[in-house]
């Protein structure tokens, strides 16, 4: 029986990544939260681990991070 999913019902952006492995385990599943950012007409979807975290701060990581991966790409 999987417990303690009651624990983020409502929260806007919840999602439960449960691989076939752990879920034939009776394992719990992973909580993430689902972040949508948009960006002029296109909307960009990250999904993390970090449950604390704005959504103004996941873009802003996101943006820095982006930078860098373009940076070494030269």
């Amino acid at each position: 029986m999987v417990k303690n999913l009651e624990k983020h019902p409502s929260q806007k952006g919840v999602v439960y990544y449960w691989p076939a492995g752990r879920m034939n385990k009776c394992d719990p599943p992973t909580l993430l939260r689902l972040i949508q950012i948009n960006k002029g007409d296109q909307a960009i979807y990250l999904v993390t681990n970090e449950l604390e975290m704005t959504d103004d701060q996941a873009a802003e990581l996101y943006k820095l991070r982006w930078g860098l991966e373009v940076f070494f790409v030269r």
